[in-house]
């Protein structure tokens, strides 16, 4: 207690410009500014991993319906065409041996 009386009695009398005040209690100004910035540096990232995790499960989940639903209709639809080409290849044929 005696302590606080004398700094403020210190202060009273010397009455320091705002930046000699700050450069002489820079503990009570800077940990509570860095602890600021840290702290909104650290939201920053959680956000944005955040929303890259958002977007890694919607990937995911594209490339699922991709191969559940698309390739099936794929595979069938190259099915369909193979048969086709090779109808087309025995009529050419066909059409050789003609001439």
């Amino acid at each position: 207690m005696l302590h606080l009386v004398q700094t403020l009695a210190q202060v009273a009398t010397s009455n320091p410009s705002p930046f000699e005040w700050v450069a002489t209690h820079i503990q009570l100004v800077g940990w509570p500014t860095l602890c600021y910035f840290i702290g909104k540096a650290a939201w920053s990232i959680a956000s944005s991993l955040a929303e890259i995790k958002v977007q890694i499960v919607k990937t995911v989940g594209q490339i699922d319906t991709l191969a559940t639903n698309h390739m099936p209709h794929m595979e069938a639809s190259l099915a369909r065409q193979d048969e086709y080409m090779k109808s087309m290849m025995e009529n050419l044929q066909r059409l050789a041996d003609k001439l």
